[in-house]
């Protein structure tokens, strides 16, 4: 087996050598199972993720820029795919409740209206917020991620997903301001 080095291996892999591919692989799959681990809460779907990463890794290859550290670049995939992923667990139903019985609907039309209504205004106002803010607030207050987990998901500094949480929210007071 050829000896690398850190940014040895990542110009060969640049270039397409499967060599140094291997021996960036078997360096870094863990820290990308570990770090989907986190992300996904889920220690399948994070093999499955990790696995994805190094085959978006492969095809993008020429995307690592020269000079730069192939580790930071990988997990910066991991948690790109890990937000997508999330993003599509949020939007897919689950189908693994079913009932044998219809449940009593104790909702009105009306409040079924002004819930979806409702909806759509929260969905509007933050479509209106900038990328950054829309993602700490969604990571927040739709996925209940903590800062810090923001933080690390966004390689944003605690303090500035803080911040853009805080200036989010009040951008999302003055949008809704009729329905507080």
């Amino acid at each position: 087996m050829i000896a690398f080095d850190e940014l040895t291996a990542a110009h060969a892999f640049r270039s397409g050598d499967v060599a140094a591919f291997d021996w960036l692989a078997k360096r870094y799959l863990g820290k990308a199972r570990s770090a989907a681990r986190q992300l996904l809460r889920s220690a399948s779907d994070a093999e499955d993720l990790a696995h994805d990463a190094f085959i978006r890794a492969w095809s993008y290859r020429d995307h690592l820029g020269d000079g730069r550290r192939f580790g930071p670049w990988l997990l910066q995939i991991v948690r790109n795919l890990a937000i997508d992923q999330l993003r599509r667990r949020a939007c897919v139903p689950h189908e693994g409740l079913h009932l044998t019985y219809a449940a009593p609907r104790l909702d009105s039309p009306d409040t079924i209206a002004n819930a979806r209504l409702l909806a759509e205004r929260i969905r509007t106002a933050m479509d209106g917020l900038p990328m950054t803010q829309r993602k700490v607030a969604v990571l927040y207050l739709k996925f209940g991620y903590r800062h810090a987990e923001i933080a690390r998901l966004t390689s944003l500094s605690e303090g500035t997903v803080r911040s853009h949480l805080s200036i989010a929210r009040k951008r999302l007071r003055v949008a809704l301001a009729d329905y507080y």
